[in-house]
């Protein structure tokens, strides 16, 4: 799966582990993450750091797990690393302000350049939706209001084709966000 599903919360990962109380799930796992690396198990190394890598977003802990697929992609390009993950470093890239550094990110995956066999269509539809979603919001950070609609727009219908109700509300709420901030003139040329 390209992306981790819903239902698998951050808050599962950070509780306290039941037979050592004072180290947290999260703890463990960056501690079988590094004892992989040493190792050279990459597929392993791939698996923990897809498991890993909401989690430690949502607790602002991405850099060293990102410096961490760096570091695999360099020595081990044939191991394949989750979109999920590669779209993480984009939003990084973006909250620091880094922006066209995300742009190329979210390129190389609509593109298909990361190396991810995608299970079907809508798996790989779904993925291009919430690149499209970022890219937007990235326009929007620009106040670039008239580059950031379009990318919205085709991640909603995206989003609408694979039944993702999330998705879609992400993107609108965005796509409202632009389309308030638009001069008459800009809306015009939008919707010839």
């Amino acid at each position: 799966m390209p992306f981790m599903p819903p239902d698998f919360t951050p808050e599962l990962l950070s509780s306290a582990n039941e037979t050592v109380p004072s180290v947290t799930h999260t703890d463990i796992m960056c501690m079988c993450l590094h004892l992989s690396m040493e190792s050279k198990d990459y597929t392993k190394v791939a698996a923990l750091i897809y498991t890993l890598d909401r989690a430690l977003y949502r607790f602002r802990r991405s850099k060293p797990l990102l410096s961490l697929v760096s570091e695999l992609r360099r020595v081990s390009p044939e191991t394949a690393v989750a979109p999920q993950v590669t779209l993480r470093s984009a939003r990084v890239l973006k909250d620091e302000g880094d922006l066209n550094g995300a742009l190329t990110v979210i390129k190389t995956i609509i593109n298909r350049e990361d190396g991810w066999q995608y299970k079907d269509e809508k798996q790989y539809l779904d993925t291009k939706a919430a690149c499209l979603h970022v890219k937007g919001q990235i326009y929007h950070n620009l106040e670039l209001w008239q580059y950031a609609i379009p990318p919205l727009v085709e991640g909603a219908e995206i989003f609408q084709k694979v039944q993702d109700r999330k998705g879609v509300s992400t993107c609108l709420f965005v796509l409202s966000r632009c389309l308030c901030r638009l001069q008459q003139h800009q809306y015009d040329a939008l919707r010839r």
